[in-house]
Formats: C-alpha cells, structure tokens, sequence
C-alpha cells in the first residue's frame, strides 16, 4: 500500500504568503483537478472574485491556464501549479524576506553604531 503525499503542509505554506481565504479555497479544488471559472462558482465565491483571484494566482505563478475548445467555444481551464513549483515560489520568497533581513539588519547596527558613537 503506497502512501500518498503530504499536501496540507503546502496549502499552510500557500496560506502563509497572505493569499485570500478565497484564493486559497480556490487553490485547494483547482490542486485536486482541472477546472474552468464556472465550475469554480460551486464554491460558492462570486465571479467576480473567482476571477480577480484566478488573475492574482496566475500572476503569482501558483495557478496555470490552459484554453480548450469544447462545442466550438474557447474556454479556460485552470489548474494548480505542482507541489514543486509552488514550493519553489514559497522558496523564493523567503530568500527575498532573508535578503530583507538581513540589509534590514545591517541597516540597524550601523544606526545603532552612529548613535553610540554620537553618546561617548
């Protein structure tokens, strides 16, 4: 019996980097499968949100798009991104928040220092 992976601690992770408690609803159905914006409305979110949500995710990089033609029309279908690349996002963005620090850091010891200096 194989064991299936561990996803929760991503979604924690994806909640984490401060996306809506929408976003992260819509993340978690579109990670079990492939979903257009009006099979998304069963989430009870209005489409307007599912749609300014979806354009966040996508610009973020945690949601892809695929279009597909189904009777004639053009439709989207949107997908999570895998577990890798999301990680990877999470990933680098806390090298980024690291980067911050640590200049942040620097920043305060020389303040710090200039103060100490100024008091002797």
């Amino acid at each position: 019996m194989g064991s299936k992976p561990k996803y929760k601690e991503i979604f924690n992770l994806v909640d984490f980097l401060q996306l809506t408690p929408s976003e992260v609803k819509i993340y978690k159905r579109l990670f079990s499968k492939p979903m257009t914006i009006n099979d998304l409305k069963k989430l009870r979110i209005s489409e307007r949100m599912i749609r300014n949500d979806i354009k966040m995710m996508l610009k973020k990089g945690f949601v892809q798009r695929s279009s597909v033609i189904k009777n004639s029309r053009l439709q989207y279908v949107y997908i999570a991104a895998l577990p890798l690349i999301t990680l990877k996002l999470i990933r680098d963005v806390a090298v980024n928040a690291d980067k911050l620090m640590t200049s942040y850091t620097d920043k305060m010891l020389k303040e710090a220092k200039k103060h100490i200096s100024k008091i002797k």
